[in-house]
């Protein structure tokens, strides 16, 4: 009897053994991925920057050559070479320590041969890597000093202006819808206007009212309908079931926290990782110029932060993005696609709902049911922010004052 016990037991430990051998054997060889990824693109985690071209973009793809604190700011990196070894690592440890999703689609795309690695493409990537550099420390910036997040800010709605974009809630969505061409951009533009006055108000006054913070959960599952309409007109189905998941698990909450003022989303880990993949999806099958808009997920001030943080650091990010691609528009500069986009947001977009339909199954206890019911309750309050944002025509003078 003790034998066969003993035996048995022996068969457990073997079993257990193995399993979590094969689990770490198949997260090594997923943590290879970006590194075989960075290999095929040609890029060399030791390379440094190129001054010149950093102050081409800042001028010409940034439009901040002439917003005196952040000449102050990067003094230093626009005079003189530094190592994007720094950088490029938190990314590396961002994909994968913090974000599996992002790494298992990764490594499908590399399984298929879906990414299109292209010498020809060799300077777009230089030059994305080289934007997204100088936009880490520029949103690392605005997450640390309230003074600087309002003056920028203050300098882009200059630099829209400058463009022909009114200041009036309702003429600005028509003036957006000039230059952009696209339904979809005038409407994201105004509802992350509407986030970053919120942002200005909340670290200005250094609190969140209960009302301020389920105003701004709102405003998140808004965003996140946004991109489920777009993803279901386009054809991305999986991708917009992985965006319903999202919208009914909003962050619980808001908080102010540290001398900075700074802002933080009360989400789980799990959460953020399918966020991430989730728009990272979108963004592949949905826009063009991806070199401007995949840096604002990539940076390791979204990528390689605290969960708490990362909805804050990304909406920074997308605003000054947002202006970025406006400003492009208003210079008609032509877009610039991705080779393969769809078929790369169709497979990533597989990925994801598995992931999304685990979240659900692990953190939705109230059934398909109650879930909705906790929509069509979210929905209900959507009238008030709505009407709150319809009416607020003077933004820019506030952020301003």
């Amino acid at each position: 009897m003790v034998k066969r016990q003993f035996k048995q037991g022996m068969i457990a430990l073997l079993f257990v053994f193995l399993t979590v051998c094969t689990v770490q054997s198949e997260t090594n060889q997923e943590g290879q991925c970006f590194d075989l990824f960075m290999e095929n693109l040609g890029i060399d985690m030791d390379m440094e920057t190129n001054v010149d071209l950093l102050n081409d973009i800042l001028r010409n793809d940034m439009f901040l050559d002439d917003f005196q604190p952040v000449q102050e700011l990067l003094s230093y990196e626009l005079t003189y070479e530094v190592s994007l070894w720094p950088m490029l690592e938190r990314i590396r440890n961002g994909i994968n320590n913090r974000h599996a999703p992002v790494r298992e689609g990764l490594c499908a795309l590399l399984q298929e041969e879906l990414i299109p690695f292209d010498k020809k493409n060799d300077p777009v990537i230089n030059r994305m890597i080289h934007h997204m550099f100088l936009l880490n420390k520029i949103v690392g910036e605005m997450a640390a000093d309230t003074d600087f997040m309002i003056d920028i800010l203050n300098h882009m709605y200059d630099k829209r202006r400058e463009a022909g974009v009114s200041d009036n809630f309702v003429k600005s969505l028509f003036d957006i819808y000039r230059l952009t061409g696209g339904v979809f951009e005038p409407i994201k533009t105004k509802t992350i206007d509407w986030a970053l006055g919120d942002f200005v108000k909340f670290r200005t006054e250094g609190e969140i009212s209960k009302k301020d913070s389920d105003s701004r959960r709102r405003g998140v599952i808004i965003n996140v309908m946004e991109v489920v309409t777009a993803d279901n007109l386009h054809g991305f189905e999986d991708n917009a079931v992985t965006g319903r998941a999202l919208a009914i698990n909003p962050p619980e909450h808001l908080i102010i926290t540290g001398d900075n003022n700074a802002i933080e989303y009360v989400v789980n880990q799990e959460w953020m990782e399918v966020y991430q993949a989730w728009m990272l999806t979108f963004l592949t099958g949905n826009v063009p110029n991806l070199h401007l808009l995949y840096p604002k997920m990539i940076i390791p001030e979204v990528i390689d932060v605290d969960h708490h943080e990362y909805l804050f650091n990304r909406v920074l990010a997308l605003g000054l993005t947002i202006d970025f691609i406006l400003l492009a528009k208003a210079d008609n500069r032509p877009d610039v696609e991705m080779p393969n986009a769809e078929a790369i947001s169709q497979k990533l977009g597989e990925a994801n709902v598995k992931h999304a339909k685990q979240y659900i199954k692990d953190h939705n206890k109230f059934g398909l049911l109650r879930s909705f019911f906790r929509v069509k309750a979210l929905l209900n309050e959507f009238g008030k922010d709505v009407e709150n944002f319809f009416n607020d025509v003077n933004f820019f003078s506030k952020i301003r004052n």
